[in-house]
């Protein structure tokens, strides 16, 4: 049983052929999926332009590999609505996922973070403008660094890493995203699953309890 793991696609109005095509390649030999978050991105679109988009097309495939799907920051569960289910059999904030003997916990992991402070404490509006902002430097920072460019972004990992120790001691791995920093750390039972924009494509497969990570460009 091939279990896909994938985070932080932020998914716009605008249909990416190249990374629909990725998409779709890593999805088709999954048996089952799970989207750990930020799948679609409401800085851009409401959940209603999401669902009648072209990405749309990713939809069966995904409802046929029995798909879970956590909510992120980006893509939190009060801008949605049932037709989660059009991409998803079930939906929350965290998953545990048992193979082979092995226990992950999954979340997004922005909870954890500075993120769901500014999010408590600010308007919507005011968010957004950081949202732009931050995506404006790391899609100029990856065109010049590509993935090493979220090497600047690990002191985020360490918080989450502290702060999931209870869950770490209580299963095999913690599995995050939100961060679009890739780490497999052992150690400390915590794994990050990385990014999926600006051509950097970041994934999971679990089978049997072993975990591979992947990295390619699409």
């Amino acid at each position: 049983m091939k279990t896909l793991i994938i985070s932080d696609t932020h998914l716009g109005k605008e249909l990416n052929i190249p990374k629909y095509d990725y998409l779709r390649t890593i999805i088709e030999p999954a048996d089952t999926v799970i989207i750990n978050g930020d799948f679609w991105d409401y800085i851009y679109q409401s959940f209603d332009e999401f669902v009648l988009s072209p990405w749309n097309k990713l939809f069966d495939l995904l409802k046929e590999r029995r798909t879970v799907y956590l909510y992120g920051n980006h893509d939190r569960e009060e801008w949605c609505d049932d037709r989660v289910f059009q991409f998803s059999d079930s939906q929350g904030d965290h998953y545990v996922l048992k193979s082979g003997g092995a226990s992950f916990y999954l979340t997004h992991g922005h909870i954890y973070t500075l993120t769901e402070i500014i999010h408590n404490r600010t308007n919507l509006t005011l968010e957004k403008i950081g949202w732009y902002c931050s995506d404006f430097v790391e899609k100029m920072g990856t065109a010049l660094l590509g993935e090493d460019f979220y090497v600047l972004v690990q002191e985020i990992n360490e918080e989450i890493k502290r702060k999931t120790s209870l869950m770490s001691k209580n299963n095999d791995f913690v599995i995050c995203g939100h961060t679009h920093r890739a780490e497999f750390d052992t150690p400390h039972r915590f794994i990050n699953s990385g990014v999926n924009r600006y051509g950097i494509g970041q994934y999971l497969m679990i089978e049997d309890g072993e975990v591979s990570q992947y990295s390619v460009r699409y």
